[in-house]
This record gives structure tokens, C-alpha cells and sequence, in this order.
């Protein structure tokens, strides 16, 4: 993986990039991160996955998904 700084784009410091390059770096990002690119958040991947599967939610994994 590269990276490419596009205008506006956030200031990373060199460190993170030197450790990316060198395979030392994970990154973890928190919900709401697959909004800005059209990707469905939790329920809504949760739902395409049952869809998909043809399967129905049993009443806790209903509970579960609401909170």
C-alpha cells in the first residue's frame, strides 16, 4: 500500500508512514468510517448478510443488532 496525499488531506506524521512501510502499522477504524464510500454501516451489512444467506435472525440476534 502507498500513500497518496490529495489536497486537504490530513498531516501524517512521517514515523506512521516510515512504520506502514515497513509492515509495523495496523490500523483500526470505528463505525461510520464505510459511510463516505456508499458502504453500508452495521445493521445494514448485517442485514445484506442474512439476505444474502437466506437466512431470518433469530429474536437476541434482532436485540443484538439494535444496540
Amino acid at each position: 500500500m502507498k500513500f497518496l496525499p490529495k489536497k486537504g488531506a490530513p498531516d501524517i506524521p512521517l514515523e506512521l508512514l516510515e512504520a506502514q512501510e515497513m509492515g509495523r502499522l495496523a490500523l483500526f477504524c470505528g463505525a461510520g468510517i464505510s459511510y463516505p464510500a456508499g458502504l453500508p454501516g452495521f445493521k445494514g451489512l448485517v442485514d445484506q448478510v442474512y439476505s444474502e444467506l437466506g437466512a431470518t435472525e433469530e429474536p437476541l440476534e434482532k436485540t443484538a443488532k439494535r444496540q
